[in-house]
């Protein structure tokens, strides 16, 4: 499949290319994507080896990334910390509780 890379996070059309038995035909019918439909033929499907394989590593770097993600998804445009700096908010909670 060419362009692989360019699709984003398509789950269906993800299972549709390395699913076996789609192998060397096209796939019947048109899969319907977050990002638009698609229509696929899968000409081969190869496995490669993953010459040592550092599992540790692996996971330490996935970790870093995904706190890397959570640190600028909260940052200063964030949309929820854009939202508060322009609203006018008054905190009352001490008077009822």
């Amino acid at each position: 499949m060419s362009g692989a890379a360019k699709l984003g996070y398509e789950p269906k059309v993800s299972g549709a290319v390395f699913n076996p038995a789609n192998k060397g035909k096209v796939v019947p019918e048109a899969l319907a994507g977050g990002q638009g439909v698609y229509v696929v033929r899968v000409d081969n499907i190869t496995t490669t080896a993953v010459a040592n394989a550092n599992i540790a590593d692996q996971r330490k770097n996935m970790i870093q990334q995904m706190k890397q993600y959570v640190e600028n998804s909260r940052g200063p445009g964030y949309p929820l910390n854009i939202l508060q700096k322009a609203a006018s908010i008054t905190d009352k909670r001490s008077q009822h509780f």
